[in-house]
């Protein structure tokens, strides 16, 4: 499961969604023989990222929160991760109170510094989308102070940075 689980996330972050969907279902066939219950939930979280990215939001919120549920007696430490995902699919959705309050949960369950930027960034990204720029840079660099090499972080710091008129300090910054 784990050799699955690891091809999955290294197709996912090269963007070789098919890939990544082709060894999910591998691993869904695996998982109905042979699966124990932190393994399985992992594999919830690919299915119900690449459903996303699909635009199956109803499918992909459902595999997100059985994936919650999987997770959550075994591996309290990842439970940021199905919530991201989870908040991901909300926003999608047009839940913008539902999405900030699971990146919320996410950031207050993050284990590592890489974690708790992706969950800084994300917050960042619903401030900035919704007209609160001042908000969103002060995430954005929270999540710069978490973990100061976050490329999805310092894109952001120059996004509201150019947003806010101060375009010398966003050359800079990116």
């Amino acid at each position: 499961g784990i050799v699955y689980c690891e091809l999955v996330c290294a197709y996912q972050g090269l963007a070789q969604y098919d890939l990544a969907e082709q060894w999910t279902e591998a691993m869904e066939r695996w998982s109905q023989s042979d699966a124990i219950g932190s393994l399985h939930g992992r594999c919830r979280v690919h299915r119900a990222e690449i459903l996303r990215l699909r635009g199956l939001c109803p499918e992909a919120e459902l595999e997100a929160q059985l994936a919650c549920d999987e997770l959550r007696p075994y591996l309290r430490r990842e439970m940021g991760w199905p919530l991201s995902e989870l908040g991901q699919i909300r926003l999608r959705r047009g839940d913008i109170d539902g999405a900030r309050a699971l990146m919320q949960q996410a950031l207050n369950v993050a284990p590592t510094a890489s974690d708790r930027a992706f969950a800084l960034f994300y917050l960042g990204e619903l401030d900035f989308n919704n007209g609160d720029v001042n908000g969103a840079l002060d995430l954005y660099r929270q999540a710069l102070a978490a973990s100061p090499t976050d490329v999805q972080s310092l894109a952001g710091t120059a996004k509201a940075e150019a947003a806010l008129g101060q375009h010398l300090t966003a050359s800079d910054d990116y």
